[in-house]
């Protein structure tokens, strides 16, 4: 098909500020052929409206007005009415490059592949980064999980889907925080290839008061180590997956131990610790087997394991990065 339909899906929640640029830069995308899903998710600022007012100067935009649920189910609503032969996903408040469908559409049609990944700029408060992006483009098929797993990204953002080859493959709300990875390993489960681009065009923007960022609640704390945990269950048969997700799990134990002494969760997450020093105290019996940690990481996990007051100690001196801050591990 030489012009397929590209649905892209957008998720908003009380992004008022910044919702017109994410807007233009998906409006003023080079490849013309989209839909442009908006979900208002229960917004209480001017989202809603400025969703409405797009829409009446673009007719690719549709609109959905949801009682607020989550970026997940947000997500699944659009994917429900979604047509496109193609489907893509935006935060609303990040922005993207505007040839990037465009990119992405030839990345995936030169190499036949049902995922197409760009890389990503990531934007903070101190400056700009890039991530996913290999040296060369790169392809893999299903039979070369491991080499794909390499530079798969686990938000949604930065890629293009098949929407044939997704199925019924819907996002999870049980989990706040990673219900995008386990999507994405069940699409790259799913299919033929999966194309990964070297040039970086999403603009991922982080704020300090985002789900990742901010102060977490409980639920947020432990959703990615329960996903994470459920995942494992569900690729028992498939070992390069399993496998990923299980080291991610050793990683995540010590951004859950970082936060819960950074914001003050130890009495209501003793029971928790004792697991993650448990699991921690076994790594570093096998001497990290398998666990590409730095040294930093190693001492933290160390330290966790064996002494946790001196861990609390020396944690602002080791700054450790958590695992929501970077959309790759």
């Amino acid at each position: 098909m030489e012009n397929p339909k590209i649905s892209v899906i957008i998720p908003v929640y009380n992004t008022a500020r910044n919702l017109p640029r994410c807007l233009d830069s998906v409006t003023g995308q080079t490849y013309k052929n989209m839909e442009i899903i908006l979900i208002d998710d229960g917004s209480t600022d001017n989202s809603g409206a400025i969703c409405e007012g797009y829409a009446l100067r673009d007719d690719r935009i549709k609109v959905l007005h949801t009682e607020n649920g989550g970026a997940a189910r947000a997500r699944n609503a659009g994917m429900a009415v979604a047509t496109g032969d193609w489907v893509g996903f935006a935060d609303s408040d990040d922005y993207i490059e505007l040839d990037q469908y465009a990119y992405l559409l030839d990345l995936a049609q030169r190499h036949g592949a049902d995922i197409a990944q760009c890389g990503t700029m990531i934007e903070t408060e101190h400056g700009q980064s890039i991530s996913n992006v290999p040296s060369k483009e790169n392809c893999a098929d299903s039979s070369h999980i491991t080499d794909t797993i390499r530079f798969f990204a686990n938000a949604n953002w930065c890629r293009i889907y098949r929407r044939e080859a997704l199925g019924d493959i819907r996002f999870d709300p049980r989990y706040p925080i990673g219900e995008d990875l386990l999507f994405n390993l069940q699409a790259l489960q799913r299919a033929n290839k999966t194309a990964f681009g070297t040039k970086a065009k999403y603009h991922y923007v982080q704020h300090p008061n985002s789900i990742c960022n901010g102060t977490p609640t409980q639920q947020a704390l432990v959703s990615f180590r329960e996903m994470l945990i459920e995942a494992q269950r569900e690729f028992s048969e498939e070992d390069p997956l399993l496998h990923f997700c299980s080291r991610l799990q050793t990683r995540n134990n010590l951004d859950i131990c970082s936060k819960i002494v950074r914001y003050g969760m130890e009495q209501e997450n003793a029971g928790l610790i004792r697991e993650l020093r448990e699991e921690l105290r076994e790594l570093c019996k096998n001497r990290f087997a398998e666990v590409d940690f730095s040294a930093g990481e190693k001492v933290k996990a160390f330290l966790i394991a064996h002494s946790w007051p001196l861990y609390k100690r020396t944690l602002y001196a080791l700054k450790g990065d958590s695992i929501c801050r970077h959309p790759n591990i």
